[in-house]
Order: C-alpha cells, then structure tokens, then sequence
C-alpha cells in the first residue's frame, strides 16, 4: 500500500502541473484573442469607412434635392420674390443641415445691372451692388462686363451677408463651373474654392444646376446658352462635408481620414484636412504605416478618393485591452482553481488525520460528520450503511431513515476498470481498493430522482468500538464545475455591463431607492455638463429636473421603484451653465439577487434639437402654407386615396374652380380629361409608392367645361415620420404653347396632303405585291397604260434589276405596317428606257384597320441624277470654305517657320561672323525651303480638290484617299479636341473610282462626324479603318457622337436633308456621298454603335472587277 507522504506528494505534483499548464493556457488565450482583434479592427475599419462614405453622399444628396427644389420653384414660376425664397430655402435648409447657403443666381446683361441693383435696394439689402475680388482679395464694386452673375437671394441671410451682388464669373472656378451646368443641364460640383462669406476665408465646394426659361432642359448646345435664365446653388463647407461621427460606440477608435481629388494637378491633389502635410496619395501611403482602406468617393462630376487609416499603437492599445482582460480573468480562474485544489487537499489531510486517528484511537464518528463538508458515509464489512452525514443526505436527496440499513449499491454504481470491478464492492472488499493504488478514485453516483452524475470517494477502513466498519468521503465533481463556470460568467456579465453602461451613445442616469443618484455615464456628463463625482448620492429630482417637470418626473419613478415601469417620457434637466437639456427617457426597475427593487436605471435619448426644429416647422409652417396658397405658380395636392387637399389661388384662377369646390374630391375621377385619366393616375400612384416625376402632361377640366393643359413636377408629401401621405405638385400652364402645338401639326397635315395629290406619279400594290394603282402621271412617265400594268408584278416586270432586293423589302416592310419615305424606285418605260422616282411608300388599310396594300407618291429625278456631278462639285466647294479654319491654321505655321528662321539668319549675316555662321545660314535657309514646300503642297491640293471632277474612273488606292482627307481637315479636328485613330493595313488592293470624288465623300463623314461631337465634354474620338476580305475593301469611320436617333436613320442619305441649324448645312453632303459610292459599285451604310455613329463603304477591288470581266467575255 502507498504511504500517506507519497500520495501528498503525488498530489502536490498534479497541482503544480495544473497550476502551470492554466498559466499556458492563460497566455495562449490572450495571444489568441489579441489576433482575434486585429482581424475585428480590420471589418470595423471597413465597416466605418463605408458609413463615412454614405454620411457623405447623404450630406450631398441632400444638398442635391434642395438645389433641386430651388430650380423647380424658378422654372415654375416667372417671378420669385426675395421673402417667397427666403421662406422655400429655409425649409430646404431644415432637411439640409449641412448646406451652409443656398443662392439663386440669375444671369444679367449690364443693360440689366442698374433695375438689378434698384430693385434688390428696394428690398431693403442696404447699399447693393455687383462686386468681385480685387487682388487682396477684398470685395469691391464689379468692372463693367457684358453679363453678370451675382448672387441675388442667399438663405440664410445671417452670416451670409457679404455675399449678396458677388458676381461668380470674376472667379476662374467659380465661372468654370456655371459654365458647365450651364451646358450641361445636369447638376456640377466645383473644385474647392476660398468662401467669401467666412472671415478664414474656409475652404468649401459649390452645387450648381442651370434654370433655363421654358423650365426645361434644351437639347442643343446653342440652345442652354441662349435660353439660360441663371443658377441655383449650394455651399457645403468643407470641413463640415467631411467631417463625421462615425465611431459610435467604441470611444477608444480614433482614425485618420484623407481626401483627394483624382482630377487635381500634381500637387494639389489633398482636399482634406486642409493642413494635411501630405499633398497626394503616395506620400500619405508612405507615411501611414497602421490599418488603412482605400474607397472611391463620386460626388456629380467629382471624382476623390476616401483614405482611412488607424494607427498601429491604437491597434495595440485596442487589442491588448480585449487581450489583457481575458489574460487577467484566466490567470485568476487559474488561481482559484489551484487555491481550491490546495483547500481541498488540506481538507483531505485533516480528514486522513481524523481517520488515523480513529483507527488507532477508536476517535467518535461524529467527529468526522462535523468537521467535514464532504459527504460522508459509514458502512459495515458487508456494504450496509450505518451512518451518513447532513451533506450526504442533500447531495443525494433521501433521508436518514431511507439509507439507514439499504447497502451501498443504492447510491455508488459499479464499472471495470482493467478486469476489476470497482465501485459499491469495495465497501465490502478493502483489499480491492487498496489494489488500486489511489486515495481518490472517479466513480458515477445515482441521485433519487434517478439522476446520474459523477463523484470523487476516499474510503478507509477502521475499528470503530471493536468491530470493522468503512468509511467512504464523496464529493460531488459536476457541482464544482457549474459553480466555478457560473461564478466566471458572472464576473464576465457584470464587466461587460459596467463597460456598456458607462461607454454607451446614449444618456444613461440610475437611482437608488431613496432617490439619489448611484448611476451617471459619460454621455450623461457630456449632456449637462456635470461630472460622475459632482452627481453621485445627490438627490435627482430636486437637484437637476426643472420645476415644472418634478412632480411628473417623481411620480414615474416612484411608480418604478414599485416596479411599474415606463416608456418615452420627458425628462428635462438641469446643465451645469444653467440650460435646458430635453431627454426621452426609459426607466426600468433595478432589482438585487433576491429579485427585491433596489433603484431605478434610466436609458434616454437627446431631443432638445430635435424640439427646437419641431418649433421651428411649425412657424415655417404657417410661412409654406402662405407661400403656396399665393404661390405665381398652380399647386395641387391630393391625399394618399387621391383626394385634393391642396388647391391654391393660381390653381382657382386657371380652373375656375374654387378651393371649396374641389376639397376631398377624387382629383383624377373628377377634373382629369378622359384620355389622360390613367396616365396621370399611374404616375401619382408612383408618386405615392416615393418614385417621384417632373414635366408631365396635366390636362384639367375647367369650371366652363374648357381644357387647361398644365405640365406638372409632382413630389411625394411625408409626415414626421417619414412616411408618404400624400403627393404635391407644382405645375405651369402650357395650355397656349400646346394650342400653337396642334396648329403647328394641323398645318403639316394639309400640306402632305397637298404634297400627296400634287401632279406626281402614284403607284399601288396588294398585299401580294400586284398592281393596283397607276395613275395618268405614272402612265406618262413609263409609257405603260393602266390596263397594262394592273394586277402584274410590280417589282417582278417593272423595277431595273440592280433595285429589285431594295423595292421589294421596302415594300415588305409597308405591308408590315413600316412605311419609308423617299427612297429611290427606278422603273422600266415601255421604251426600254430607265425612269428614276423618288418615292414615299403608305401603309393602305381597309375598315378595320387592317393592312391590304401599299400607296406609293413619287416624284420623277431623272433629270435631277443627270445634274448630281454639278451637285457633287457644288458641295466640294462648300467644304473648301468649311475647311478655311483648318487651311489658315496650317499655313500660319510654315510661315512663321520662315518668318523667324528668316529673321535669325539676317541677324547672322549682317554679324559677320566664322564660317560657323555660314553653316548656320546653310541650315536655317534649307528649313525655309522644307517649310514654303509644305505651304505650297497645302494649297495644291487644295487647288486639286477644287477643281471639276474627270468622268473617268481610274484605280485608286483607298489608304491614300483618306490620308488626303485627313491632311485637309486634320487641323480643324485636332483645334476641336478630337482624337482621331486610324488602322490600315500596310498595303491593300485598289479600287476603281476618282480620287476627288472619294476624297470629298471621306471629309464629308469626317465633318459630320465632328458637329455630332461639338457638345462633348471630353472623349471625342472618330476611329478610321481599312480592311479587305473576299476582294471588299471596307472603310468605315466611328465617332463618339451619342449616335443618329432612330427615326431618321433612314432618312440621313436624302437630298436636301439635314438636322443642322438653319444656314448650317445644306442636306447633300451625305446624298452626294451615296450618289458617288453607288456609281463606284459599292454600298455606304449608317448604324448606331454604342457611344456614337457608324458608317461604312464597301467598294470592290479592281481584281474583283477583272474577274467579273473575264467571267462575261468581254
């Protein structure tokens, strides 16, 4: 048997061990958790970068939609006084807090300056007047110019004072963004500018969208600029913009933030924080050596670049801090353990010591029962409990009288281990504990309730009043566990409590049950000013709630503290500087381990801003309501079932309805005409779903049963809570321009009909294509009488073959119900002869509508083909003179080549110097050559291309045509920003035509090309190319134009057909060109590709030619 110092010894070494490996596991934890950190640093970096972003792009939404507004108020309307948009913008300004200003700014010619300045003294804006910036960069009267664009409102006045009359265009940036909404139409965001109205002259980024007279945005260029009525604008300051609280509810997370602009010159890429010491990204990057994360930042035509790092040490701090927590409560689970350990070997000690002594002593049981916590029981020889103690009895659950005399098996099961059966029976057999080799030995217990669960058991056996009896200690292992495991998570809650708690967003006040203050986080220090340590056993009531909230405030938390809890409630206080602070509280009861009431814990939220706007809408309420009811412009509201609730006097006026009269009416059902009745219901019911429309048609009823036609902005109509109630729209009444409209379109029709019954030839077919129609103009023009031709094959015995496929897929097409106008129709005469008639193909319908043929009015050009040379020479003259800009550019050059090389060798030879000098005379003359070379080259070509066109084809080489034409207007492109590229193979075949005549129908693609791309921003870039395959030569040209709208595809090779500005075009350049490709025996043919227009020439190889020669024996 082992002795007693062995098993100590034993133990203590088992302690040891325990002890060391918790410190292990301790340290691996925390190496462990500090990663775990790392990794949470990195998503809450990403996390907080993308609500940066958003915060931002909310911000400049929101200036976006106030700005929107205001242009929608001055488009709606021709006048808007200075108190209606003081009133409007203020509003704007509610939803937008971080909108510094908002301005209109009109455009005024200076014959317009003075009645500007008369008029806004008028309005009591004392000494008025147009200013600039003078190089100090004081604000001084502005210089005489042909337009100004002075700010003329501004909302909020207050602060913004001295930027009232200050003229936009005398400030580079400023003029260049105008400049671009302006052309644009959409809304600009400028580049950072100094702001006028801050005495630091702060850095801040203007919002700019252009307000054209119609109320519309015009499609041409030439248009916005003449139809430009002035701006709406916005400043956002910079630092506000950007600056953002976005590491709620983690204190310690501090983070560097960085902006740049990716369009910026080298230099002056940083845009925030101003006095960065880093000027691009690069040297931001190398400097930053934490966690960073790198985002794009789109604001309109802004384009930066959001760089957010954290510093390593704040990293370190911020995982050992997580780290050292679980560190600190390992180590001390690991000292309890060990701590307990130790008690529990001591305890066996003393309890070894008791059974020693009774062996040898034959010492009371009663003293062991006593002095030991363990469960303990006694039994005879035979396994028969003779005693139990007061632990043994609550461990397992029965009572004295029911173990008394039962045998050992009813509590401590039997299991094998290593062939011996160990369990109850060493009760009754000693040796076979002691073959064992332990003091303790594992085994399972079996409550009464039938309940398992695991025990330690040291037994011994001793002479108790001279007979053999055995004692067994039992220890119930699964308690300790859950008690230590309970007693850890515990200390873990209440930590993790007191840290959210005290770091929480949000005010957070507790009392105890006398009503003095116990709980005071830092939020609620923040809020009003007082300290935790200047609070604290204070009570909260009479110390820091305003008089007229005490008794109420009292009576919720008495009613809590009686367990009655509340919700919502005002919770006012007192702040250390003598303010009111405005608190939305939650109380709860506090309550201790018994589930008695103890205090009272409050969690609040801060709404003192929140009821300083609250009074504030309703005042401007009451201004809206005035402002819309007199309002120059008609304004409708409905309801969320689309009843009126808004109808104000310009709306009465145009109607004839008064406001009395429509109130709670069905706006659609009640005053819409029928034939918009769905229209307009489906875009309100959109309206109401938040998918918001403008300038749509609105026609009304009047009172006199007259039709109004009113084009209408409609927006969704929110309460407080966001939530859609309704929808407003403000409209303008265009009932005039669509009658001008509809007389304009009257007067088209009767002109096609006059057009259609003129003496022109008119041809008809049926549904299969036989004749049907042959008027006597048709009979005069071919010879063929009607009974001739009438129900023949029109296309089969009447069209040349070289136009069959074309004519019948016209034709086709017109029996599909896509008619064609003026396409070419050559027809045989009776003669033989061939007959050219430009034709407009109808679509024939019967009653039902139903398609039973075509009608086709023609016009005969035979004569005007004959006269298409005179025509292509006409038109070759015509890009002579468009090319003048492009010839002058090109000669300037050469000429003050020779103008100052000429200069400089004067200069030498008259010095007289070395022979030196005579080579330099040498070279500058040699140059003066080259250069007049080139000049004369220009203007022979240019002669050459002037010059009547031979009728003779001769071979061509397609590379050289277009390079030719490049040299023409090449200059003119590259003056119009327009990159031009070009791919052509290092040799291709030639094709037969006349080399000027090829020329003029490349420059003809080439300028046209050019004024599709003369409102581009930037991209303008047409694309030459030259292929060959199956004996086609291909040369196509691509621009970056936005493309032909569809509805004139077909039409563009017309003659006399333009899109061009009145004295801009003439309408041949195109038709000469598909006149002179089609004599060469090609094809030239138009598509839309993505950004722009495509067209392509497919002409064939003089091979090809051969080959048809020989294969027809000529």
């Amino acid at each position: 048997m082992i002795n007693d110092a062995d098993v100590m010894k034993k133990q203590s070494n088992i302690i040891v061990f325990i002890t060391i490996m918790g410190v292990f596991i301790s340290f691996a934890l925390f190496i462990f958790v500090n990663s775990l950190a790392f990794q949470k640093q990195e998503i809450t970096l990403a996390q907080v970068t993308e609500r940066q972003l958003n915060a931002i792009q909310e911000k400049f939404n929101n200036a976006v939609k106030s700005i929107n507004a205001i242009s929608a108020l001055f488009a709606a309307s021709n006048e808007v006084s200075r108190k209606e948009f003081s009133i409007f913008a203020s509003i704007e300004l509610i939803d937008s807090p971080n909108v510094l200003a908002l301005e209109w700014i009109p455009k005024v010619k200076h014959s317009e300056r003075a009645s500007f300045e008369s008029a806004a003294q008028k309005d009591r804006v004392t000494n008025f007047t147009f200013t600039e910036e003078n190089l100090q960069g004081e604000l001084v009267a502005a210089s005489e110019r042909d337009v100004y664009y002075p700010v003329y409102f501004v909302e909020p006045l207050k602060g913004n004072e001295t930027l009232l009359g200050f003229d936009l265009s005398t400030h580079p940036q400023r003029l260049q963004a105008i400049q671009e909404a302006r052309d644009t139409g959409a809304f600009i965001a400028s580049g950072i500018v100094e702001l006028v109205q801050t005495q630091q002259h702060d850095a801040g980024l203007l919002v700019v969208k252009a307000i054209y007279s119609n109320g519309l945005v015009p499609e041409s260029l030439a248009e916005k600029r003449a139809l430009l009525k002035g701006y709406s604008l916005g400043v956002l300051k910079l630092q506000d913009l950007f600056k953002t609280q976005i590491l709620s509810g983690n204190n310690h997370l501090q983070s560097k933030i960085f902006v740049f602009d990716n369009n910026a010159a080298v230099g002056q890429k940083i845009l925030y924080p101003l006095m960065s010491p880093y000027q691009n990204l690069e040297e931001a990057k190398e400097a930053q050596n934490g966690l960073c994360l790198l985002k794009p930042l789109l604001l309109a035509n802004q384009e930066w670049t959001l760089y957010q790092c954290v510093s390593n040490n704040i990293m370190d701090y911020l995982g050992n801090i997580e780290a050292l927590i679980v560190l600190f409560f390992s180590l001390i689970l690991t000292f309890v353990t060990t701590k307990y350990l130790i008690v529990q070997q001591k305890q066996r000690m003393h309890a070894n010591k008791l059974l020693l002594e009774l062996s040898n002593n034959e010492f009371y049981l009663n003293e062991i029962f006593n002095n030991v916590d363990d469960a303990i029981v006694s039994t005879d020889m035979s396994g028969r409990i003779s005693s139990v103690n007061h632990s043994l009895i609550k461990l397992f659950g029965y009572t004295e009288q029911e173990l008394i005399g039962q045998s050992v098996e009813l509590i401590v099961h039997n299991y094998t281990s290593k062939d011996l059966v160990v369990g109850f029976s060493i009760f009754s057999n000693i040796e076979q504990y002691q073959a064992l080799g332990k003091k303790r030995v594992e085994l399972r217990a079996k409550h009464k309730n039938s309940k398992e669960f695991p025990i330690e058991i040291s037994i011994r056996q001793i002479k108790y009043h001279g007979r053999d009896i055995v004692i067994g200690m039992l220890k119930d292992l699964s308690m300790v566990a859950e008690r230590e495991q309970a007693q850890l998570e515990i200390s873990k809650n209440a930590t993790e409590l007191r840290q959210l708690i005290d770091t929480a967003n949000a005010p957070i006040f507790g009392i105890d049950a006398a009503g003095l203050v116990n709980e005071w986080n830092q939020r609620a220090e923040q809020l009003t000013g007082f300290a935790k340590i200047d609070v604290m056993g204070k009570d909260l009531v009479a110390g820091f709630i305003t008089d007229d909230y005490k008794a109420s405030v009292k009576g919720i938390l008495d009613k809590a503290l009686q367990g009655e809890e509340s919700a919502n409630y005002e919770f006012p206080l007192f702040t250390k500087t003598g303010d009111r602070v405005d608190v939305l509280l939650n109380s709860t009861s506090r309550r201790d381990a018994a589930g008695r009431i103890v205090g009272v814990v409050g969690v609040g939220q801060d709404i003192t801003e929140l009821n300083k706007i609250r009074k504030e809408q309703e005042s401007v309420a009451h201004d809206l309501t005035q402002l819309i009811d007199t309002a120059n412009a008609p304004i409708f509201g409905i309801d969320a079932a689309g009843l009126v609730n808004e109808w104000n006097q310009r709306a009465e006026q145009l109607t004839g309805f008064a406001k009395i009269d429509v109130m709670g009416k069905d706006l659609v059902a009640g005053f819409i005409t029928d034939d918009y009745k769905a229209s307009v219901k489906g875009i309100l019911d959109k309206a109401l779903q938040g998918e918001e429309s403008a300038n749509y048609e609105f026609p009304l009823y009047t009172k006199t049963g007259d039709r109004v036609d009113v084009l209408l902005n409609s927006t969704s109509r929110r309460d407080a809570a966001g939530h859609i109630m309704g929808v407003v729209g403000v409209g303008q009444d265009i009932t005039e321009l669509n009658k001008i409209r509809l007389e304009q379109e009257s007067v088209a029709n009767d002109l096609t009909q006059l057009i259609d019954t003129a003496n022109a030839p008119i041809f008809g077919i049926d549904a299969a294509g036989l004749v049907n129609e042959w008027n006597q103009r048709a009979e005069q023009i071919t010879g063929f009488a009607k009974i001739d031709v009438m129900g023949k094959d029109l296309v089969a015995g009447f069209i040349t073959d070289d136009y069959k496929a074309s004519v019948k897929e016209v034709l086709d097409k017109a029996l599909q119900g896509e008619e064609s106008a003026n396409y070419e129709f050559p027809l045989y005469t009776k003669t033989g002869d061939r007959v050219d008639v430009l034709l407009n193909s109808t679509s024939r319908r019967d009653a039902y509508g139903q398609i039973i043929g075509v009608v086709g009015v023609g016009q005969d050009i035979t004569e005007a083909k004959k006269s298409q040379a005179q025509v292509v020479q006409a038109s070759k003259l015509a890009t002579l003179g468009e090319m003048a800009t492009s010839v002058a550019h090109e000669l300037n050059q050469p000429l003050n080549v020779i103008r100052m090389a000429a200069g400089n060798s004067r200069r030498r030879i008259k010095s007289q110097k070395s022979n030196k000098d005579t080579e330099y005379i040498l070279e500058k003359l040699v140059r003066i050559e080259g250069q007049t070379s080139r000049a004369a080259a220009i203007i022979d070509h240019m002669r050459m291309f002037g010059r009547k066109a031979e009728e003779k084809s001769e071979m061509v080489d397609p590379r050289e045509v277009v390079s030719n034409a490049l040299d023409l207007l090449g200059a003119q492109l590259k003056l119009a920003g327009i990159q031009v590229v070009t791919n052509f193979p290092e040799k291709c075949s030639k094709v037969m035509g006349h080399t000027i005549q090829m020329e003029q129908v490349i420059l003809n693609l080439l300028a046209n090309a050019r004024d599709a791309m003369k409102d581009n921003i930037s991209g303008s870039r047409i694309t030459l190319s030259i292929t060959e395959k199956d004996e086609i030569i291909t040369i196509s040209s691509q621009d970056t134009g936005g493309g032909i709208p569809e509805h004139i595809l077909s039409r563009i090779f017309e003659p006399f057909f333009t899109t061009k500005e009145m004295g801009k075009g003439t309408g041949l350049g195109l038709s000469v060109s598909y006149g002179i490709i089609l004599e060469m025996g090609g094809a030239i043919i138009a598509e839309n590709i993505t950004d722009g227009a495509k067209f392509s020439i497919t002409l064939p190889t003089t091979n090809n030619i051969i080959q048809k020669i020989d294969l027809m024996g000529i």
